[in-house]
This record gives C-alpha cells, sequence and structure tokens, in this order.
C-alpha cells in the first residue's frame, strides 16, 4: 500500500471507524442539531467550527495528495 492510500484509508477510518482510538466522528456527531453544534461555551469553540477545522484540515490535505501546493 502506498503513502497516499494509507493516509487516505487512516482519513476513512476517523471519520466512519476502525481506526486504533476507537472513536469514530460519525459516531460522535450522531445526534447533534444545529441548535447544540452552535452553541456557545465560554472559552471554548462550538461543534460547529470544530467541524469546520477539520473539513477545512482534510480539504487541503485532500489538494496537496492532487498534486497542487498548500496554500
Amino acid at each position: 500500500m502506498n503513502l497516499t492510500s494509507e493516509i487516505a484509508a487512516h482519513i476513512r477510518q476517523v471519520h466512519f471507524g476502525g481506526n486504533w482510538t476507537a472513536v469514530c466522528l460519525k459516531e460522535q456527531l450522531a445526534g447533534i442539531d444545529r441548535e447544540m453544534a452552535v452553541a456557545k461555551i465560554p472559552g471554548l469553540h462550538t461543534i460547529a467550527a470544530l467541524v469546520f477545522h477539520i473539513n477545512y484540515y482534510i480539504s487541503a490535505i485532500q489538494s496537496v495528495l492532487e498534486g497542487h501546493t498548500l496554500d
């Protein structure tokens, strides 16, 4: 398995299960509605902001793996 395939497999496992942490985003976010996702707790990021950051990171990594520069 090449490095790109290994990274892709790891990202899938983080999102859908089967990773070494035994935690996956799909299960953790199940049942979270919009109101809960945007609820503000002083000193902490919202769930929506954290998910946005995860998505932004994955998009950047995907772009790099497709041969583009990291901007």
